[in-house]
């Protein structure tokens, strides 16, 4: 059960990314609406929801990985007792 959790938590760590990169090139689309007008509301407005989802990504980013590393590494500290016994 530990290998199976530690897989979709690798999973979950897989999926991240290509969503970071989805409101990446959200943000930068509302950084050059800025920069043309910088009284924009709406791209100021965007700019600070996009932050709040990086900020929001990079803590389950951190979440998932530490818990993918942990319940791995603790299949393979089995695995490896199995074999040396």
């Amino acid at each position: 059960p530990l290998f199976i959790t530690g897989i979709f938590f690798a999973l979950a760590a897989g999926v991240i990314f290509p969503i970071f990169s989805i409101f990446l090139s959200k943000m930068l689309a509302a950084l050059l609406t800025i920069s043309y007008d910088p009284t924009n509301q709406t791209a100021i407005d965007n700019i600070n929801l996009y932050a709040l989802i990086f900020l929001i990504l990079a803590i389950c980013a951190l979440v998932v990985t530490t818990a993918q590393i942990t319940c791995l590494g603790i299949v393979g500290e089995h695995i490896t007792q199995k074999i040396r016994i």
